[in-house]
């Protein structure tokens, strides 16, 4: 008996996170009509730290609903959300369609220059690695590798080295809609090299696979 009314009394108060996500509020709602909570309890995600749960009276939050004027700054919340939406929806829109627009003009090397390019930019790069973890006994690539191995350094060289392919990234980083830009300027690139170098085209088409699966 003294559960169910424990259960009741908790029941007839919502949390704030329940007032954002479950009846619309927003924090400026808050701040305006509930500035003072009903009462406050130890947050049972946090019990030995952080602040306290604060917790208002479903009664006072249906009362609050009910009047003009919480009504009238309700209506002004949620067109500007919808403004916001639509902004956010048109900037991504614009992002994408400039990413689908680049094109990229892969030079053509030949094989063994390519390999020798992309293997020692590979150790290159090792070296930097190396300096910055202060481990110096990550393996060097060689030519004469597995030919998987060398394709994808070949590829990831071409990809990086050889195009702008960075610098479009740069273009369209930190802006809304970019994990979507990238992974359509990464198709851009893997594609340019496919059509120019055929003997690339299964590894190009393995990193394509994982941008499709989300990797």
């Amino acid at each position: 008996m003294t559960q169910n009314n424990k259960t009741n009394t908790r029941e007839e108060f919502i949390t704030r996170s329940g007032l954002l996500k479950e009846r619309g509020w927003t924090d400026s709602l808050i701040k305006k009509f509930l500035s003072t909570p009903d009462k406050t309890e130890p947050n049972p995600r946090y019990k030995n730290a952080g602040a306290p749960m604060k917790l208002y009276q479903i009664k006072r939050v249906e009362t609050i609903e009910s009047s003009g004027e919480f009504q009238k700054e309700y209506d002004k919340c949620q067109t500007r959300k919808q403004s916001a939406c639509r902004a956010v929806t048109t900037k991504k829109t614009s992002l994408l369609r400039q990413a689908e627009n680049i094109q990229f003009d892969m030079p053509i090397i030949e094989k063994s220059k390519l390999i020798e390019l992309a293997v020692d930019d590979y150790n290159a790069r090792a070296d930097v690695r190396g300096l910055e973890r202060g481990d110096f006994n990550e393996k060097w690539a060689s030519p004469d590798d597995d030919p998987g191995f060398i394709c994808r350094l070949c590829v990831n060289y071409l990809r990086h080295r050889a195009c702008p392919y960075d610098l479009e990234l740069d273009n369209v980083k930190n802006k809304v809609g970019v994990r979507e830009a990238y992974r359509i300027i990464k198709q851009k690139a893997l594609q340019a090299i496919a059509q120019k170098y055929a003997w690339l085209e299964e590894e190009t088409e393995n990193q394509l696979s994982k941008i499709k699966r989300g990797f």
